[in-house]
């Protein structure tokens, strides 16, 4: 899962700063790297958590939140390409 997570930070990068306007995204990349910055400190303990209740339920938890995550990437629907950064 690992190296398919850190694939995936390449295309995240030049992709998601496209999405915020020229004069804000320095701020919604800043916002969004905090946001992953603590998610990468709460995870651990929570995973913790579901593991010590079930298994099951942390592989659940993990492939609900994959599918949550490809639904939300799929909404997206924003080409820019050809796009003026102003």
């Amino acid at each position: 899962m690992s190296f398919a997570l850190l694939g995936t930070w390449g295309a995240l990068y030049a992709y998601t700063p496209e999405l915020y306007p020229t004069s804000s995204r320095a701020t919604g990349m800043g916002a969004a790297g905090g946001m992953a910055r603590l998610g990468g400190l709460l995870a651990p303990s929570l995973i913790g958590l579901l593991v010590a209740k079930g298994f099951g339920l942390a592989i659940g938890t993990f492939a609900g939140l994959l599918f949550v995550a490809a639904m939300a990437a799929l909404l997206i629907d924003a080409e820019t390409r050809q796009v003026s950064l102003s």
